[in-house]
């Protein structure tokens, strides 16, 4: 394979050619009647023209469920592990590995399903990672020992992992850069609502009390089997409908198919214009280009070495300027972020649990540490002298916990969704992040039980945030790099989680004050840092405009000279 920088040909990945992207500023609607159906318009226009309407309502619900697939996952595991004692008897330590392996199986594929989502397409990974991972759901649910379990956590995870960020890169590119944020929190609502259902059937199909013999497997069919199948069942329907629908118009005019283009944006503009008399006005769109490039032999791209080539010639840009830059940067804020947000969250139900059991038992109000120290020291004794049962059912407390939380995700995400219509997007960010960090640190010395739950419950929806960093992250990258990218930042995230849960999970031992402290402490870091992503937003976007306004006179002037 022969590599060289290119700055005016397109390598060809498995038989694509690749180029950049970059962002155009839409041209008013109402003057759409001035310009001739063959004159070029960009992208951004062409996408304009098409509205905001049912299609875009539709795709906002089917990208929402969808993103939520590894969280509902994740939050499967945590819910059938605990009654699994009376059929696989797995130790402490068996089920932090069959956790581990999930998550293992996450970080081990995300950058390779963004590599795909970036040279196959967004949909064409998605919809076929999903399906499988239902499989992996399907297939665990019969399984009893520990090591195949395992195993099929494993693959479960490497394919789930397809719905980290591929999604709202997905949903991003049918929208122009006016109605991305809109589009994007809109499908952070939903993935908050869906996560409330999947809650919600978990309640009704984990404590139910039948059981079904199934002697050629060796089994008792039990509801938490039950429940790893329809767990995953929506995210599953939704991944069936995706099938259906068309790729992002972005992705294939940056494959150079231009017709594909036109009827995709067509098709969006009959749905969302059913009473319009008139057609979708254009017929040309702009190629969009890439600084970014590279010549590659067609005939290795679809090696196993000419594969990990494209995916370190997909890496390079990203750790070269201009790129450098923007991932560096992005990745750190979101490592700090991610060490609070998923360094906490595993433990959310388990401290909320015991501040409840606390106030059954003891009247006095204390502080949320002292509490979880006393909880500790009567367990530790009621445990010395009674013998251990396993558990078949969850206490209905875990349920109502778990759905407050959403609850509150759920509010929360509305609230930014409106005022993301009227105020920048990083400025909400900013300020969501300050109130959770706050929160975060409040909530370790008030004395109140039910204050300090919502202080902590608070610190949590600072998740709430990720669906701006999702908008984010499709305006600093282009077309070609956005999947790729994004899966980068997210590992380095992930990564943050994993340190962060393993940190809190020895202070609350040691220095529990310190766990709450460190995790709001940090939330606040992340947003004064999120504060230097708005001059580089801005900077992208105004150099974008420019270079759209230029490659439409180009095109205008070359069309007339050949007329």
């Amino acid at each position: 394979m022969t590599l060289s920088p290119s700055e005016n040909e397109s390598p060809e990945l498995c038989g694509r050619p690749s180029s950049g992207s970059i962002a155009f500023k839409p041209i008013d609607l109402d003057s759409k009647n001035k310009i001739q159906s063959d004159d070029f318009v960009s992208i951004e226009t062409a996408l304009a023209a098409t509205g905001f309407g049912i299609y875009n309502y539709y795709l906002i619900v089917i990208v929402g469920v969808i993103s939520g697939g590894l969280l509902v996952e994740l939050f499967a595991i945590g819910m059938y592990l605990p009654v699994t004692d009376c059929d696989i008897k797995l130790s402490a330590q068996e089920k932090g590995i069959v956790t581990a392996a999930q998550l293992a199986g996450v970080l081990s594929s995300c950058y390779f399903w963004g590599f795909m989502g970036d040279i196959k397409g967004r949909r064409k990974t998605m919809v076929p990672a999903v399906m499988i991972a239902f499989l992996t759901d399907v297939v665990t649910s019969f399984l009893s020992d520990f090591w195949s379990i395992a195993a099929f956590r494993y693959l479960n995870g490497f394919f789930i992992a397809v719905t980290c960020t591929i999604p709202f890169t997905y949903l991003g590119e049918f929208h122009t850069k006016e109605l991305r944020s809109k589009a994007i929190m809109y499908a952070n609502v939903v993935y908050s609502l869906s996560i409330a259902v999947v809650i919600f059937v978990a309640w009704l199909v984990i404590n139910q009390e039948w059981k079904l013999n199934i002697p050629f497997l060796g089994i008792v069919f039990k509801p938490w089997r039950l429940h790893l199948i329809v767990n995953f069942l929506l995210v599953f329907m939704c991944g069936i409908i995706l099938a259906f629908m068309p790729e992002s118009p972005k992705f294939t005019l940056l494959e150079g198919k231009q017709e594909e283009t036109i009827e995709v944006l067509r098709n969006i503009f009959r749905r969302n214009h059913r009473n319009a008399q008139n057609e979708y006005p254009f017929t040309r769109i702009q190629q969009e280009k890439s600084s970014h490039q590279w010549n590659l032999v067609t005939s290795e791209t679809c090696s196993f070495l000419g594969i990990a080539r494209q995916i370190w010639n997909q890496t390079v840009p990203l750790l070269k300027p201009p790129f450098l830059q923007r991932t560096a940067f992005l990745s750190l804020i979101l490592f700090i972020f991610f060490f609070t947000m998923r360094g906490m969250y595993p433990w959310y139900t388990f401290i909320v649990n015991n501040v409840a059991e606390y106030q059954n038992l003891y009247p006095n109000r204390t502080t949320m540490c002292n509490m979880l120290a006393t909880m500790a020291e009567y367990k530790s004794f009621v445990m010395e002298n009674k013998e251990e049962e396993c558990k078949e059912t969850l206490a209905t407390s875990t349920y109502i916990y778990n759905l407050i939380l959403e609850a509150l995700f759920l509010s929360i995400s509305i609230t930014l969704s409106v005022l993301v219509r009227y105020t920048d997007k990083l400025y909400i960010l900013f300020i969501n992040l300050i109130i959770t960090g706050i929160c975060g640190v409040l909530s370790a010395y008030v004395m109140d039980p039910q204050a300090a739950v919502f202080l902590f419950s608070m610190l949590q929806s600072g998740a709430t945030s990720v669906g701006i960093f999702n908008v984010v992250t499709v305006e600093l990258f282009p077309t070609s790099l956005r999947a790729t990218a994004g899966c980068m930042v997210f590992i380095i995230g992930c990564l943050g989680g994993i340190i962060g849960a393993n940190v809190v999970a020895v202070l609350l031992e040691t220095a529990c004050e310190i766990a709450f402290v460190l995790s709001g402490g940090c939330v606040l870091l992340a947003a004064i840092l999120s504060l230097g992503l708005i001059p580089m937003v801005r900077r992208i976007l105004k150099q974008e405009e420019s270079i759209e306004e230029k490659n439409v006179k180009k095109v205008k002037v070359a069309t007339t000279s050949n007329n």
